[in-house]
């Protein structure tokens, strides 16, 4: 079928009887919100590749009831006579499922290639689970737009792929294009644009700012950064690499009753003038090296005692054997291509495979969830263990303890797009916290490594201290 005209119709974002529909909710996520950005920036990818494209906008309409709004909206839909229409929602579900479905009225549809198209776009780009698309005759989406082509988008689950920073309002849009055409990248490649609304000395006033936002349906977040010696917090939202994008999230702020302006970043490459780096962002200590700047070693102390740079290593067990045994180590842990130990070959007696980030002798890096180091494709020089974190996090099916993830330090190693690793220690945070600060660094895969008091991280410019013993280390060669 060859398209034209597309409409649009975000799911949810008018009133029943007077009230607001909301979709599905959670903490201070909105479905409606969320979904409301996401069309509109889609808007501007699909007139980019041809398309005309309309929205059908409901925020101001009221209905006696869900099925008259479907049916009015439909009508609506009719009315217009394009050739598909998108209507796009998120998710609503237990705090373990993830991924991406579509419905259709029937498979002999001509909305059914798109559909396909869409769920695949979003699951290979983004790394989560393909629920594929689904046949649902009596829904009444379908019922009421007659004749027109039309798809339901469940882009991912509210309370994981959108919570954990996976299905960004950014993402979502650029996914369902990708699904239509080419999607262009912002002509100014070395810039991204934040919107700004606030910069505070003191923390309490900026979190003010940001619960004012959330209670009016934005999602921001604050930005801290030291400035002449002193504490700055900014409060900000988005990242777009499209001015224009930033420039509409700005226009809806101001009509919600917030002023700022465009905060432009500079995002073009740098080179590192040593081996490795260390970067303080907020209370997170990273180092940022190369692949073959790394090492994997039995240490059985801390990197302070024994003087050396890194990041603490994987997990380890003391009922097992000594710290200072490789035996003890009991997830993967490989250097010049072999394990440090039998016990250190698996990724934990008797478990389900889980998150390894792999640098192979020909120079590639590489995730994957292995149960075991003969589960890997090709000869490796180092590889290690622990729980995915990025493209997705999935503890429920790695089976991750439930001790683990609390409110204290955690440890991570993952790498950019660029080939460059990161061996990241944050404080007092709940692991799924830590996806803005991967996706502010660039970060695209990442497992999360042992934490609490084996959380260590050592830099001749910085370093993030524990007294506690660990069995192994993720060492850099040189600083």
């Amino acid at each position: 079928m060859k398209l034209k005209h597309i409409v649009l119709w975000y799911g949810h974002n008018y009133k029943v009887n007077g009230i607001f529909d909301p979709g599905a909710t959670f903490k201070n996520l909105k479905e409606a919100t969320e979904v409301y950005n996401t069309v509109h920036l889609l808007k501007n990818y699909l007139e980019a590749q041809g398309y005309k494209v309309t929205i059908i906008d409901t925020r101001n309409m009221n209905f006696k009831s869900q099925k008259e709004a479907h049916e009015k909206i439909g009508e609506m839909v009719q009315a217009l006579g394009a050739d598909l229409c998108l209507n796009i929602h998120e998710n609503d579900g237990p705090e373990t499922a993830t991924g991406v479905e579509c419905f259709v009225h029937s498979t002999n549809s001509k909305a059914y290639p798109h559909a396909r198209n869409i769920v695949n776009s979003i699951s290979s780009t983004l790394g989560i689970r393909n629920r594929g698309v689904k046949v649902k005759k009596d829904y009444w989406t379908f019922i009421y737009t007659g004749d027109v082509p039309s798809i339901i988008i469940e882009g991912g689950f509210i309370k994981t792929d959108v919570y954990n920073g996976i299905l960004t309002i950014e993402t979502y849009a650029k996914c369902i294009a990708q699904a239509f055409g080419t999607v262009e990248d912002s002509k100014d490649k070395d810039k991204a644009y934040r919107v700004q609304l606030g910069a505070y000395s003191i923390r309490n006033n900026a979190d003010k700012l940001l619960k004012d936002l959330e209670q009016k349906g934005f999602k921001g977040f604050i930005k801290s950064e030291v400035v002449n010696n002193k504490n700055l917090y900014r409060v900000q939202l988005g990242y777009y690499l499209v001015r224009e994008n930033a420039d509409k999230m700005l226009q809806d702020l101001r009509n919600k009753g917030f002023n700022g302006f465009i905060a432009v970043e500079e995002i073009a490459e740098k080179e590192m003038k040593n081996k490795s780096e260390y970067i303080k962002k907020g209370d997170a200590r990273i180092i940022k090296t190369t692949p073959d700047n790394i090492y994997i070693s039995i240490l059985g102390d801390n990197l302070k005692n024994k003087g050396v740079y890194g990041i603490n290593g994987t997990f380890f067990d003391l009922s097992t054997a000594p710290v200072t045994s490789p035996n003890s180590c009991v997830f993967i842990a490989m250097n010049n291509g072999k394990a440090l130990s039998n016990n250190a070959s698996i990724n934990g007696y008797n478990a389900p495979p889980r998150g390894t980030i792999i640098y192979y002798e020909d120079g590639t890096l590489g995730n994957r969830k292995i149960k075991n180091i003969k589960e890997l494709s090709k000869p490796a020089k180092w590889v290690i263990g622990g729980y995915t974190v990025k493209p997705y996090m999935d503890f429920a099916n790695e089976k991750m303890n439930s001790g683990i993830n609390y409110k204290t330090a955690h440890s991570y190693i993952g790498y950019d797009s660029k080939g460059y690793v990161y061996l990241i220690v944050k404080p007092n945070h709940l692991v799924q916290e830590i996806v803005p600060l991967l996706n502010d660094l660039g970060i695209v895969q990442c497992i999360l490594l042992d934490g609490g008091g084996s959380s260590q991280l050592n830099h001749k410019e910085g370093s993030y201290h524990s007294s506690r013993k660990v069995n192994s280390i993720i060492g850099i060669k040189s600083v």
